[in-house]
């Protein structure tokens, strides 16, 4: 497991479950966490070029059974969809989606950390 992507993982889910308030500023420049992830997504290995195929499946998908391919393709699908709506990442930080997927991902790479 790529050490690097797990702690951006941890320092993103740690920042929105900090910010998740109604007064929270909006994204206008991505918060240091926020980056650190997407940077991460882009270049740990984990970029899924089929994300578009597969997202609508994984958007009605159960996250909390989800394989690790799954994680990382939603993980995708909602940094490349930020290149085109932006704000987008910053709603699935606050719908819980991504938190979900942070709290899954954490959960399927633990045991390979261990």
């Amino acid at each position: 497991v790529d050490t690097a992507m797990r702690q951006a993982a941890i320092d993103l889910l740690t920042y929105i479950q900090k910010t998740d308030l109604p007064s929270r500023q909006e994204w206008e420049r991505l918060p240091a966490a926020a980056k650190a992830f997407l940077m991460e997504v882009y270049d740990s290995g984990i970029w899924d070029p089929d994300f578009f195929a597969k997202r609508q499946k994984l958007e009605s998908a159960d996250i909390g059974k989800m394989p690790l391919s799954d994680v990382y393709t939603y993980f995708t699908a909602i940094i490349a969809t930020e290149r085109t709506f932006s704000g987008f990442y910053e709603q699935k930080a606050y719908d819980g989606t991504l938190e979900k997927l942070l709290v899954r991902y954490l959960e399927l790479t633990k045991e390979e950390n261990s």
